[in-house]
């Protein structure tokens, strides 16, 4: 979207002046460096957007790169995104942070039962969103002095897949901006109306039940080691122009990965992070590394194009991407 600048303005209603009042305590309760802004649909007849991509300062290849928000921006732009959050467009507003100082990691699809479960364990989320009804994401702030990304990642995916959704990939993930809609048609009342995102609480420290997860991820890491070296060792001896066979499950699955990336997003989805997501998916799935291998070979967008046209460099890449997705799923 262009003129960006242009969006931006103070508050000039009293339904802006309260949404702006939800984001400024989230914010204030996350301590961005910066933000990305992401609209998201729910109908297949609207492409979902980020809302600075193509609207940043000029990158290698001579292109506009994406363009990070600062908190007073995103203030700013509150009232133009209730515009795209109200009935007629429908957008679903999301908001990633990035900080300087610590990791952002996101416990999503908490239900209420949970919530005092993980009380008991010491894990209460320093900042809790209700979502939707009865639906919660929690956020911790990992300091990054604590943890590496590896660390921080494997944290991330073992406090899901044994309180969230276990499906969830990627440190850096989006999570709702409070005071908006949640405009999934499922959550449409009665009388036409859509439930709020709010913030329950937002500010605590961190709690001590995170370090002794730290201290499990920061072993799994140190584990994956002699795994790569038998991945890279399979990997190695793989043959680009003849890849292993791929069963009918498979095949549907990696087709319709893509496919559903390019309905959510458009054409101008990031390929490289779909292809990683990928691969991670088929890893959990049991898929041995040459399977997932021959499944990026095959499905990837042009991705003979975009390792220089060369299997050598296709086989360095889908490597890279495996080994990474592997490490992941070992957390």
């Amino acid at each position: 979207m262009k003129n960006i600048n242009s969006k931006i303005r103070p508050p000039a209603s009293p339904a802006e002046r309260t949404v702006v009042a939800a984001v400024t305590a989230q914010l204030v309760a996350l301590q961005p460096n910066q933000v990305r802004i992401t609209l998201m649909h729910s109908e297949r007849k609207e492409t979902s957007y980020n809302l600075g991509k193509g609207n940043g300062p000029e990158g290698p290849s001579g292109k506009p790169g994406e363009r990070f928000f600062s908190r007073e921006e995103v203030i700013g732009l509150v009232p133009f995104l209730l515009q795209e959050n109200g009935n007629r467009r429908g957008y679903n507003v999301f908001i990633t942070p990035f900080s300087e100082t610590v990791w952002y990691i996101l416990l999503d699809d908490i239900v209420p039962a949970k919530l005092a479960e993980l009380d008991g364990l010491r894990l209460t989320p320093q900042m809790l969103i209700e979502s939707s009804p009865q639906r919660f994401q929690g956020l911790f702030m990992l300091p990054k002095d604590l943890a590496t990304k590896d660390e921080a990642n494997t944290l991330f995916r073992m406090i899901n897949a044994r309180h969230g959704d276990p499906k969830i990939s990627g440190l850096t993930h989006p999570f709702r901006a409070v005071g908006f809609r949640n405009m999934k048609p499922k959550y449409q009342k009665s009388n036409g109306h859509f439930p709020f995102a709010g913030m329950v609480w937002g500010g605590k420290p961190m709690p001590d039940g995170l370090v002794p997860l730290l201290v499990e991820a920061k072993a799994l890491v140190r584990a994956i080691a002699p795994k790569e070296r038998r991945t890279r060792k399979v990997l190695k001896s793989m043959d680009a122009s003849a890849p292993v066979a791929l069963d009918r499950e498979t095949t549907k699955y990696a087709r319709e990965h893509y496919r559903q990336l390019g309905w959510r997003y458009g054409k101008g989805f990031d390929v490289f992070k779909a292809d990683f997501m990928l691969a991670e998916r088929l890893l959990a799935r049991r898929l041995t590394a040459d399977r997932v291998a021959a499944a990026l070979m095959r499905f990837s967008p042009d991705i003979q194009a975009r390792c220089g046209g060369k299997a050598a460099g296709m086989k360095r890449y889908i490597t890279k991407t495996v080994l990474k997705a592997e490490g992941v799923k070992n957390g």
